[in-house]
């Protein structure tokens, strides 16, 4: 008769049970300083928002094992307390293990999972230049409201670091999905660069990422909108929009007529939007003799509040239209409007001439198209 050991048969009993749940993750960690035992929560992201796959209790001083099951690859994340996570980019097939210190659990040691051990190496980079563009921002908000005055040289100098840091940053993102295009890590940072200095890097990311990936709900959703995206591309003729204008009737962007017309994505309840409309209004007087025409697109929600910040900030051209749908309008999807202020500029063909202009190199197209 065959004899089993008592520890041969739970290794045994281990194996099928592990083969009938059909496991294809493994996740095991070491955590210093967890104080209690704690419920780790493991979590996927859907386009629906976080949605439950698993848990597994955590005992102070013992290894953490959890072994699982996902549908395949995507962003997953393992909740330790109700403000300590580590984000955590799997695929099946993958063992991973976690080194978290509680004390600084926001920065994990990981291996096993290539995409994830990129996500936090590249993460310190990318939040150094958040810090940098929040201390500048900071320092304008809080002269504001003090009531300091802020000399235009130096708010022009403040905007110029701020768009500096910015494109600084963007470049980084650039950099990392043309560096990985294989890696689910840059939809993490993608959303945040624009089309206009970057559209060839990411629309070959997204063609790779979603080669790689077709079934992640994510990848296919970038795809489509960088295909969408290149029919807005410098070159292309302008897509017509009409939403209501200041009075409640229509008014169309194709009805507008100018040798240059600045269609202009932004809202009231946006900063940057109010301190940019000073140099949009500067523009129009300078321009529009010569034939500068601007459209404005506002996202916002509030009537009053898109109403009266036209009036404080002068915005003195008829060009005025809000759906007051905010981020929902269809406006913003058809031009792929990802973050305000966004400024695209037609010739009187109807063509895109250029795209994300921003504060001088704004200034600059001008001077180029007008001459002066």
């Amino acid at each position: 008769m065959l004899r089993i050991s008592l520890s041969a048969s739970l290794v045994l009993i281990s194996l099928l049970l592990f083969s009938q749940r059909n496991y294809n993750l493994r996740i095991t960690a070491d955590i210093t300083g967890l104080e209690d035992t704690t419920s780790l929560q493991f979590t996927g992201l859907t386009q629906d928002g976080m949605e439950y796959i698993d848990y597994k209790d955590a005992i102070p001083g013992e290894p953490f094992e959890l072994n699982t099951r996902i549908g395949g690859a995507g962003f997953h994340q393992l909740t330790i307390t109700k403000d300590d996570y580590v984000v955590i980019i799997t695929q099946p097939g993958e063992s991973i293990h976690l080194e978290v210190d509680m004390a600084d659990p926001e920065n994990p040691t990981v291996k096993g999972s290539p995409a994830t051990e990129l996500f936090y190496e590249f993460l310190p980079q990318f939040l150094a230049y958040e810090g940098e563009k929040d201390s500048l921002e900071k320092v304008f908000t809080e002269a504001f409201e003090a009531g300091e005055a802020i000399s235009e040289e130096q708010q022009e100098a403040m905007v110029e670091q701020y768009y500096e840091k910015e494109a600084r940053q963007k470049q980084i993102i650039a950099d990392l999905l043309e560096a990985h295009p294989d890696k689910l890590t840059g939809l993490m940072f993608a959303e945040l660069i624009d089309g206009e200095d970057h559209f060839g890097v990411m629309h070959s990311y997204a063609v790779s990422i979603y080669k790689e990936y077709p079934d992640n709900d994510f990848a296919e959703d970038y795809y489509n909108r960088m295909m969408a995206q290149a029919e807005t591309a410098v070159g292309e003729r302008a897509p017509n929009l009409q939403l209501p204008g200041k009075s409640g009737q229509p008014l169309a962007l194709h009805d507008i007529q100018g040798e240059v017309i600045m269609l202009n994505f932004w809202a009231s309840w946006c900063s940057h939007c109010r301190r940019e409309n000073q140099l949009n209004v500067d523009l129009y007087n300078k321009y529009k003799d010569d034939g500068l025409e601007i459209f404005s697109v506002s996202l916002d929600r509030d009537r009053d509040a898109w109403l009266d910040a036209i009036e404080k900030d002068s915005l003195n051209w008829p060009g005025h239209v809000s759906d007051l749908k905010g981020w929902d309008s269809k406006a913003k999807d058809i031009y792929n409007v990802r973050s305000v202020p966004y400024i695209i500029l037609i010739n009187e063909e109807g063509r895109i001439i250029d795209k994300g202009l921003r504060a001088e190199k704004l200034e600059e197209k001008m001077e180029e198209l007008f001459g002066y």
